[in-house]
């Protein structure tokens, strides 16, 4: 599963979501920008080998509660 989210969208996301103990709390416009560039590419970049060597993959996001409920109820599936 890959995470479709901008750029754009990311940015909105730490203005959000950031408190002040969050490393990129107080940084610009244009700084998470940079940030969120980097993180998308570096998770595409990882997605693609975890789905390689057969990694299930979650995206939280969107619909955060809904999919950490899919993972509770698909460990539950693999314990019994």
């Amino acid at each position: 599963m890959e995470n479709n989210k901008t750029v754009d969208e990311f940015v909105s996301d730490f203005k959000k979501y950031d408190t002040e103990d969050d490393w990129t709390y107080g940084f610009s416009e244009d700084d998470l920008r940079e940030v969120s560039e980097g993180e998308l590419s570096f998770s595409r970049f990882m997605s693609e080998h975890l789905v390689k060597y057969g990694f299930t993959m979650y995206d939280t996001s969107r619909e955060r509660e809904r999919v950490l409920d899919q993972i509770v109820e698909d460990i539950r599936k693999a314990c019994l």
